[in-house]
Order: structure tokens, then sequence, then C-alpha cells
């Protein structure tokens, strides 16, 4: 879609018009450089902007469109002139892409992967400091990969990527005392890379690991469990993913709520209990979990109360004083303390633009998982683990349409809301509906991931387990 680039006093930009159909992916491509993209599509911009004093042939480089400069300096002349929407090269959007899964994978994945899957893509596009920092945070993970590959824990995909991962950290840290650490490692993974023979029974495996990691539990209202409490006295509510770090607090889905809400009445004046659980894994006392803010506000969206959420055990709780009546008709939620309160979404249409987020986070997600199941099935996997593979794929296709499909709904609740019609709310969720039915038409026809939106590592290998007696630790 063609649109004018516009200038002012300090910046060139350019914008699409277009909404993201997941959500939106800042990345820097160099000081005063910055585009956004959409987690659907990490290789397509949304909108870029360029300050007069940057540097142009580095935004340049980093899309794949020859006439960049030409366009910045016809703009700089005075002259208007229109853009398409640009792309990202292959490295830039491998880069975007763990940006994307760094800020909205909801599910726990392998974090250590992950600081290396961040490490590669910056190395890749030229900031070799940030790729060396990172890996020297990554080292322990490096190593524990490759014994899990020595040992025939990872399939041939996740090799391969581990492969050219330690490739890129010796590179980038030859010139550092400890780098020749990193640089046997990738010797080690190099070796078993080469040898190409992977068990089918690992894969098998796999798949099963990564269905289980996405067969949420979509229960009732009372998941918690323990003794069934009136409607009156415990409320539970969804957590804005806008709001809160990623992969903190415990995801069970778009559809099961996290914030537990409970009216004690035997104290005076009453006081609202809220319980929120945190992901397996999480450290209670670290600092993204220690930010968080619980808060209650009336159907107008006035904040009424906020607490802030300490932990205890595996959860983190507030209270707060309310009267019965507030609670029977308050909405309750989190927010990262260092964030904007401006940015609470509160009122009569936040419910629905929240499961509308929270559904194609989860829609994404679903989608992502698919392609990573047929990303590991090799030329030498035998016919079951081939259609297995494709049976896995199939099954998280058919649950991201769903899940897709409900966040349309969603949208259109607020599109036919009673005073939308006139406001400007009104193109924002039309534009998003259109992204979202985009996104839904190319799961549908399979259409090809772009060069560089491979699957990660992180991806690829198991998240991190944890059991009962990990738990008992935490407490």
């Amino acid at each position: 879609m063609s649109r004018p680039v516009l200038s002012d006093a300090t910046a060139f930009s350019w914008d699409s018009g277009l909404a993201p159909a997941v959500a939106e992916v800042a990345v820097e491509i160099a000081p005063g450089v910055d585009v956004v993209l959409d987690a659907a599509d990490t290789s397509t911009l949304l909108s870029w902007r360029v300050l007069r004093d940057s540097n142009v042939q580095a935004f340049a480089d980093a899309v794949a469109e020859q006439d960049v400069v030409q366009i910045i300096e016809t703009t700089r002349a005075g002259s208007e002139i229109e853009c398409d929407a640009l792309h990202l090269v292959a490295a830039w959007t491998r880069r975007a892409r763990t940006s994307a899964i760094a800020r909205w994978e909801p599910s726990p994945i392998d974090e250590g992967a992950l600081m290396l899957d961040e490490a590669g893509a910056r190395y890749r596009t030229g900031d070799h400091d940030g790729a060396a920092h990172l890996v020297a945070a990554a080292s322990p993970a490096l190593e524990i990969l490759t014994e899990d590959c020595e040992n025939g824990e990872t399939c041939s995909s996740a090799t391969s990527e581990l492969a050219l991962l330690a490739a890129s950290a010796r590179d980038v840290t030859i010139g550092e005392d400890w780098g020749y650490a990193i640089a046997a490692l990738s010797g080690r993974v190099d070796t078993i890379a080469a040898i190409g023979a992977f068990d089918d029974e690992l894969l098998m495996r796999w798949l099963e690991d990564l269905v289980e990691a996405e067969a949420f539990d979509l229960v009732g209202s009372d998941l918690a469990g323990g003794e069934s409490t009136a409607r009156s006295e415990v409320e539970w509510a969804f957590v804005d993913p806008n709001l809160v770090p990623p992969r903190i607090l415990e995801w069970r889905g778009a559809r099961v709520p996290e914030l537990r809400a409970e009216l004690d009445t035997a104290v005076r004046p009453p006081r609202v209990v809220l319980t929120v659980r945190l992901a397996y894994g999480v450290d209670p006392q670290c600092a993204e979990a220690s930010r968080l803010i619980g808060f209650a506000a009336d159907r107008s969206g006035k904040l009424l109360a906020t607490t802030p959420l300490v932990p205890n055990g595996t959860t983190l709780t507030g209270a707060f004083s309310s009267m019965e009546a507030e609670f029977e008709t308050a909405t309750f939620g989190v927010f990262d303390c260092t964030g904007d309160p401006r940015d609470l979404r509160l009122g009569q249409l936040a419910p629905a633009l929240i499961d509308a987020d929270r559904n194609m986070i989860e829609a994404w997600s679903l989608g992502r998982s698919a392609t990573a199941a047929l990303h590991t099935v090799g030329t030498a996997a035998d016919e079951e683990t081939t259609d297995a593979a494709q049976s896995v794929a199939d099954g998280f296709t058919v649950d991201a349409l769903d899940a897709a499909d409900r966040a349309v709904a969603a949208l259109e609740r607020v599109r036919t809301s009673v005073g939308v019609e006139s406001t400007p709310l009104l193109e924002l969720v039309t534009a998003r509906i259109d992204a979202i039915r985009a996104f839904v038409e190319r799961i549908e026809s399979r259409t090809p991931e772009p060069a560089g939106a491979q699957p990660l590592l992180a991806e690829l290998v198991r998240a991190p387990q944890f059991d009962d007696s990990d738990l008992d630790v935490r407490r």
C-alpha cells in the first residue's frame, strides 16, 4: 500500500495505516532509526521513523528494497513522495522474530536458548558488542544444550540451529579471554551436527512434549480448586498481556483467567484479596515479579484501589479494603509499575479488547508451534514420524484458527457497541479485524515464512521442566 512519507524538523516517517494482527514489535535498526512490525509477520514494516541526523544507510542496508536512500533524500529536499511497504532482509527479520518471541510468547520457553537466538541475530546484523554480552550471559545454557546434543536429547533441526548459533558465538568472542571455552563448545556441536543421525523415537517424544505444553486446561472459573465460593464473593479476571512482563504469570490459555479476587467479609471493613500464580520456574523475588501491582476499577473505568503484589510461595498476593457493593461491580487486573498507568484499558469495552489480544497471542503461538513441528522432520524420518508431525501441526493449525475466530468475534462486539460508531476506535478495530483475517488467510493457504523467520532454537528445544520438588524449594 502506497502511503506518503512525512517529514518534520526532526525526522522522516511513514505509516502503513494497517493494524497488527497479533501485536506490535519495535526494533531499533540504528540510533535514531526505528521500525515497527507485527509479531505475526516480522519482515513487513508497519511503520518506520528515521531521525534527520541518523544513519540512513543503515536503514537502507536493513531493508530489501533498493531505493530507500533516494526516498529519504527526496523528502529531505522538500518534495512529496509516496512509499510502498518496506521489508526487512533475512538477518533483520530474524532479529525482529527474536524480539517478538521475547516480548509476546506467553508460555515457558528455554530463556537461555532465546538469549543465544538473540545473540546470533545481533551478530548477523552487526551488533557484535551486544552479541558478545548475550553470549557471556548465555554461556551456561550453551554448555547445557551442547551436552543435551551429545546425549541425544535434541532433534536434528535443533542441533543444526545450535551449531549455527555456537559458530556465531565463537566468532564474536574470539578476542575475549574466555572465548576458547565457547570455541570448544562450538566444535563439539559441529561434530554432532556432522553425524546427522537422529532417532525417530526422540522426535516423537519432542512432538509429545510440544503437544503437552500447548494443551491448556480450559476449565471453568473455579479452576484453582478448593471449596466452591459463592459468586458474589469470588471473581476471576483475565490479565492484559500488554501490561505485564512475558512469562512471569502462569498462562493456561487465552480463555483461562489468571487473577483471583476474593471478598473477605470476616474483617471490618471488608477487604479484597487478589491472588495470581507465578509461572513455573519464576523466582518470586525476581525484579519482574516484584514490580506487579493489582488494581480494581469500576465500570466507568475509574480506579478504585491499587495494591503491591507480594510473593507468597508460588503466588503473588495483595489486598485492599472494599465495600461489598463495589466488589460486585468492580473489574480487577494487574500491571507493571514501571509502565504508564494511562495504558490501562478500563471501562465497558476493555474486556473485549483484552479478549481479542489474548486470543491472537494464542493463535500466533499455536501457529508457530505448527511450523516448529513440521520443521523438526528431516528427509530421513520414517513415515510414522512424518505423519505424526503433520498430525500435530494440523491440530495446532485448527486451534490457531479457532483462536483467531474468537478474536474477531470479540472485536465485532466492540465494533457494534453503542457509541463506537463515530469514534476513532471504530477505524482501529476495523483495521485490526482486517489484519486478523489476512493472518487467517496466510495460515489457511500455507503461505511460506519469509527468509529469516524459520523457528528459533528456543522453539525447537524443550522448555525447562519443573516438578513438585522444585516448587517445594521455592516455598
